[in-house]
């Protein structure tokens, strides 16, 4: 799909109305830092949606439907420094940040987030959490 771009670092596609994004998309952009899908309709992160993005440090994904963050979403996208997760339907994190050990900012704000536990953070390591807006209480396993 996106032959002949193999040469991009910074891919926008914000309001696209893209719903769902298939495995392997993007492994012909090898070497892209980051990507913007500000505004679009995906409900559903699934790990296979973004293979071949290794290198992407930065990775928006706010103003979207996103419902669900499968286990290990974002296993793929190994260099993440900065996620963005911000004004979506997000109840639960699910494990979809597993081995993320470069994560240095994550944006949940506008979300529909009421607990966060222990194991959300499994495999990061010192990350900023910008979590404003979302109904979150305090548990057992973090509280401030």
């Amino acid at each position: 799909m996106f032959d002949g771009l193999s040469m991009t670092r910074n891919l926008s596609l914000r309001y696209n109305h893209i719903h769902t994004i298939a495995p392997g998309t993007f492994t012909s952009i090898r070497g892209l830092y980051s990507l913007d899908l500000l505004g679009n309709r995906l409900t559903v992160i699934q790990g296979a949606m973004f293979a071949g993005l290794e290198d992407v440090t930065l990775l928006v994904l706010s103003d979207n439907r996103i419902q669900v963050l499968e286990n290990g979403s974002f296993s793929s996208v190994e260099r993440l420094e900065v996620l963005d997760l911000r004004f979506n339907n997000i109840s639960s994190l699910n494990g979809s940040l597993t081995g993320l050990w470069g994560l240095k900012e994550l944006y949940l704000g506008g979300n529909q987030i009421a607990t966060l536990e222990e194991e959300d953070f499994w495999g990061t390591n010192d990350v900023s959490l910008m979590w404003g807006d979302n109904p979150l209480t305090c548990n057992k396993s973090l509280c401030w």
